[in-house]
Order: structure tokens, then C-alpha cells, then sequence
């Protein structure tokens, strides 16, 4: 799997942990417009939350339809954020 299929996969799985019920999971792609999927109170916490699995800063500037648009938008932006990082640890599960 490469890095940014890795990225996806992890974003991908937040999005249906957080937010989606398994119906709506079902139609989600990796190009799926997540405005029309999300509030923007959901994107907002699916920031705070990829802030800390990737140990990443999200500014305010950087909350762009280009970066935030979809999951391969997302993972992109990741991507560069890490600064082509190769490698990088799923955190351990977290208690509720």
C-alpha cells in the first residue's frame, strides 16, 4: 500500500468511525464531496482528531475545499504536511 493509500484508508476509516451510520458509509469514495456529507462542525472535529493521529498543525488558512474537500484531498494535504514523511505509526486505540 502506498503512503497516500495508507493516509486515505486511515482518514476514511475516522470519517465512519465519527460520523457515518453503515449505509451512508457504503457510498462514500475517496472523491466524495465531504460538504455535502459533512456539517462543518464535523469537519472541524474530523481536523482536531487528524491533528492527532498524523501530530500535525491544521491553520486557520489551511481550511480550504483544496485541503479539506474530500479524503484524496485530505490525504494530500497530509502528505504535504508531513513533508512526504515515508513512514508514520497508527495510533493505538483510544479508550472512550
Amino acid at each position: 500500500m502506498t503512503d497516500i493509500s495508507q493516509t486515505e484508508t486511515i482518514v476514511r476509516a475516522r470519517i465512519l468511525e465519527m460520523y457515518l451510520s453503515e449505509k451512508e458509509a457504503e457510498t462514500l469514495q475517496n472523491d466524495t464531496d465531504l460538504v455535502g456529507v459533512l456539517d462543518s462542525l464535523q469537519i472541524l472535529r474530523l481536523v482536531i482528531e487528524l491533528e492527532s493521529v498524523f501530530a500535525i498543525k491544521v491553520s486557520d488558512s489551511d481550511l480550504t475545499l483544496e485541503n479539506f474537500g474530500s479524503i484524496a484531498k485530505i490525504a494530500a494535504f497530509i502528505s504535504r504536511q508531513l513533508g512526504g514523511a515515508t513512514k508514520f505509526e497508527e495510533p493505538l486505540a483510544q479508550a472512550p
